[in-house]
């Protein structure tokens, strides 16, 4: 078989031609640092406009306000009345939290810790303002739902924007955020939850387990063997973000029915921390649970509990800490920096 002569170099070149491959090998050194110049100046500003252009990018600036450690409690608020006139209820559960949170001598972090909400953009700048007055931190994002949940079909509104709490693992300016969904009613103190994370210790990777969530249970409270959504507590993660949008299209692997909760559970599998027993308050029906179970918070929608008996004693609970929250004036509402 014949050799071209062309592509052929001697692994040891004559004498003779020392001077002209001292020459080329130069060439070739320069040919070479030449093009890495070149190739590391188009990273670079294909970076720059990459960052420019991500659609998260404009959610990784939030700075807290707090002192060190950085953590913040949060929730979501996308809630769009049916007319002007109608109560919003998750709008006042919200303000409940916060106001939990916040200001009420049992329950409020003994921390600084920032309350983050986020809002879509059908919650109304009055709204919003009110908000900041309680002493959270509004956020505006836009919603989250996976293209390939378009075949499904519409989901039940109050769930089809449950998604868009994603965008939390964003904040990346927070060691760690405790998401709580807005009609949950803290009990005691929150704070201890915090180090749920921290202090676990695992074989595996510890990135496996940034992730803690109580177990989810049926309306009889017994557990199910799968996470509730409606308490997480995380580290904050953009490269975290991104493989859940990549993933939350492949719909055949988990229940969409419950939305981002299926999601959740199917991404972590067994990998996440989980909160005490009586950390979760779902199903509660009878206030006599606070005290045999020993309950951190009671999470219902109290505007679908019946107004009589048991599950009457469990709304007003709810409904006198509505009434206590504070109400603002024109002037105090004008003020307010959103």
């Amino acid at each position: 078989m014949s050799v071209s002569t062309a592509s052929y170099s001697p692994l040891f070149p004559p004498k003779r031609a020392k001077t002209a491959g001292l020459v080329r090998n130069f060439r070739r050194v320069l040919l070479s640092l030449t093009l890495c110049v070149v190739s590391l100046t188009i990273l670079v500003l294909n970076w720059k406009r990459w960052a420019s252009e991500n659609p998260w990018a404009s959610y990784n600036n939030t700075k807290p306000i707090s002192a060190e450690p950085r953590e913040a409690y949060a929730t979501l608020l996308s809630t769009r009345p049916s007319s002007p006139d109608s109560i919003d209820h998750y709008f006042l559960s919200t303000r409940l939290l916060i106001h939990r949170l916040r200001h009420d001598a049992q329950t409020r972090t003994t921390l600084s810790r920032d309350i983050i909400i986020l809002v879509t953009p059908s919650v109304s700048e009055a709204k919003r303002r009110i908000l900041t007055l309680d002493g959270a931190i509004v956020k505006e994002v836009p919603r989250i739902y996976p293209s390939a949940l378009h075949k499904l079909g519409k989901p039940k509104p109050q769930w089809m924007d449950c998604w868009t709490k994603l965008h939390l693992w964003n904040f990346t300016s927070y060691d760690s955020i405790f998401y709580i969904d807005g009609d949950i009613l803290p009990l005691r103190n929150l704070d201890p939850l915090f180090t749920t994370i921290s202090r676990q210790r695992f074989n595996q990777p510890p990135n496996y387990f940034d992730f803690a969530a109580p177990l989810d249970m049926l309306p009889n409270r017994r557990h199910l063997p799968t996470f509730n959504a409606g308490m997480m507590l995380f580290r904050p993660s953009s490269e975290r973000l991104m493989s859940f949008l990549r993933w939350a299209n492949n719909i055949t692997q988990y229940d969409t029915s419950f939305m981002e909760q299926g999601f959740l559970n199917y991404y972590y599998g067994d990998h996440y921390v989980k909160f005490a027993a009586e950390v979760s308050g779902n199903w509660v029906r009878d206030l006599k649970l606070l005290e045999e179970e020993g309950l951190w918070t009671v999470h219902e929608k109290y505007w679908l509990l019946k107004e009589d008996g048991k599950e009457g004693q469990v709304r007003r609970l709810f409904e006198e800490g509505i009434r206590g929250l504070r109400k603002y004036t024109r002037e105090e509402l004008d003020r307010a920096v959103v």
